[in-house]
């Protein structure tokens, strides 16, 4: 839980400090979505994959980035239909 205290407190500097859509913002959802994932909470997963997909794809959707966030989705998909 230690983790995403942190990781939740780190996102909030950085929305204070930088913007919505800068990418160091981004990679804080992009962990926080898999310490939600680790932790079983697929809701918390797939929102901060979202929301860092949202910042990632304003470069285009042809790189690592967007990749790498797809990629979690998928696990977030995987790991909700094991559940069920």
């Amino acid at each position: 839980m230690k983790a995403l205290e942190m990781m939740g407190e780190a996102l909030e500097i950085k929305n204070r400090i930088l913007t919505y859509d800068h990418p160091d913002t981004s990679d804080s959802h992009y962990w926080l979505a898999y310490i939600h994932l680790e932790l079983d909470d697929t809701d918390g997963s797939l929102s901060h994959f979202k929301n860092a997909l949202k910042v990632r794809v304003s470069d285009g959707t042809e790189n690592q980035n967007v990749s790498d966030t797809l990629y979690g989705l998928a696990q977030v998909d995987g790991f909700t239909r094991i559940l069920l």
